[in-house]
């Protein structure tokens, strides 16, 4: 039996993808207050991303600085969001 305590996410983890996705897409809207435009850009080839799968805040780095180029608006990739707290961030 699912406790009606749980948070959203927690419950999902043990429902269908499609499910899942819908809960959080759900989840975005309630968060977002703004309208934002979707970029989508070319796809990383391997060649750049496999020298770098063993070193996770190298790829952390490669990954934001890509995600920031797609921007209308200019972003500076070395500066850190608000995903980025003190204790991860070194």
């Amino acid at each position: 039996m699912i406790s009606r305590n749980k948070p959203l996410p927690l419950i999902a983890r043990h429902l269908h993808a499609a499910l899942r996705m819908e809960l959080l897409i759900r989840e975005f809207r309630k968060r977002i207050v703004a309208p934002g435009g979707t970029v989508i850009g070319d796809p990383v080839c391997r060649g750049t991303s496999d020298p770098l799968c063993k070193h996770t805040k190298a790829m952390m780095d490669f990954l934001r600085k890509a995600t920031y180029e797609l921007s209308a608006v200019p972003l500076e990739p070395d500066a850190l969001g608000f995903e980025c707290e003190k204790k991860h961030c070194v």
